[in-house]
């Protein structure tokens, strides 16, 4: 199996968490910082990208190497078009379109997931559940 990498977002309340990953070592970087909802989600989105380029370049990679940008978010969301549709823990998040603009900012294909959900498929995938037929999270 080749190698890929891929930079990931947790997008929370009270703070924004992002990593590098690869197939074969799994997370290489590790950052968070506080999320700062209180600043609106322009200003979000830009901390979200300023971040994930963070963890980038400290992954000692080029951005080219790096297929894509996860994004898991809170609330429900439309992760065809990217958009978080409004979440219960940062206030005036409505129809905000995540995916266009942290691709605009990082230049990497993005994609929005709810948060539960993406955690569900990573412990599916990497963690506890991996091997079970059917698992909950």
């Amino acid at each position: 199996m080749k190698e890929r990498f891929a930079l990931a977002l947790d997008l929370g309340g009270t703070n924004i968490k992002a990593s590098a990953y690869s197939t074969r070592r799994g997370v290489l970087v590790h950052q968070k910082i506080p999320t700062l909802v209180h600043l609106g989600p322009a200003a979000v989105l830009k901390r979200m990208a300023a971040l994930a380029l963070t963890v980038r370049a400290l992954s000692d990679l080029p951005l080219r190497a790096y297929s894509a940008l996860g994004v898991g978010s809170p609330g429900p969301l439309d992760p065809k078009r990217g958009v978080v549709l409004k979440t219960p823990n940062l206030k005036g998040w409505r129809n905000v379109p995540v995916a266009a603009t942290l691709r605009r900012l990082t230049g990497l294909p993005t994609r929005v997931e709810n948060d539960a959900r993406a955690a569900a498929w990573g412990e599916y995938v990497r963690g506890a559940g991996r091997g079970c037929k059917d698992m909950a999270l």
